[in-house]
């Protein structure tokens, strides 16, 4: 799987816009955006160990 910074970039923006959705919502309609929200921060750690691990390689 190719992990560039342009697409930890772009799962950055769309963490800040699930928060920005979640404004103004009731309790129940937050449930969904803060399961969306938890499953792109866990994809945003994937993303960021993908990099981690390349630059090693790349140094090795």
């Amino acid at each position: 799987m190719k992990v560039d910074h342009d697409y930890l970039f772009k799962l950055n923006n769309v963490l800040e816009k699930v928060r920005q959705a979640q404004l103004g919502l009731d309790k129940e309609s937050r449930v969904e955006y803060r399961n969306m929200e938890i499953a792109i921060k866990e994809k945003i750690k994937e993303v960021n160990k993908l990099l981690k691990k390349a630059s090693v390689e790349i140094v090795i």
